[in-house]
């Protein structure tokens, strides 16, 4: 991470001379150190979660493609005048952490036409804006729970 955040130090300054560079070098450190206090972080848990990196990047690229998919039904209920039926879904997910339910509530937020209103004791409330925006939001072989699903169990696996 201390790497992380020197290149993030580098890019945000916008250009390149010695004296940014040395000083980059305590700012990232303290950075660090901050972060490994207050998010309960250690090197190999680092490392950890820095080899489960391309599963995270996969996840993502499959919520974009997902981000895509529902805006497009939505700019469908647009342009189609027509009533519009929202409706409200609760359910529990088959997850094991909080974590992971958080990822999920947050990954339905992002999508357009759903928004995770309530997140509780494990269940999700979901407010979607008309029926088939919220299709399958809460079958329980959801392809976005799945794949939350599949995070989760790397994560266990490698201890993160």
């Amino acid at each position: 991470m201390f790497l992380a955040y020197y290149c993030l130090w580098l890019i945000l300054n916008g250009r390149l001379t010695w004296e940014i560079a040395l000083i980059g070098l305590p700012v990232a450190g303290a950075v660090w150190f901050f972060a490994l206090k207050t998010l309960d972080l250690t090197p190999k848990r680092e490392m950890r979660l820095l080899r489960s990196f391309p599963k995270i990047i996969a996840y993502l690229a499959y919520l974009l493609r997902e981000v895509i998919r529902s805006a497009l039904r939505v700019m469908k209920l647009i342009w189609r005048p027509g009533k519009v039926r929202p409706q409200l879904i609760r359910f529990t997910p088959d997850l094991r952490t909080d974590v992971g339910r958080t990822v999920l509530a947050d990954s339905i937020t992002l999508t357009p036409g759903t928004i995770t209103v309530y997140l509780e004791d494990g269940s999700l409330t979901v407010h979607a804006l008309d029926i088939t925006t919220g299709d399958g939001v809460d079958d329980p072989d959801n392809s976005m729970t799945k794949h939350v699903s599949r995070l989760e169990q790397k994560a266990a696996e490698k201890g993160v």
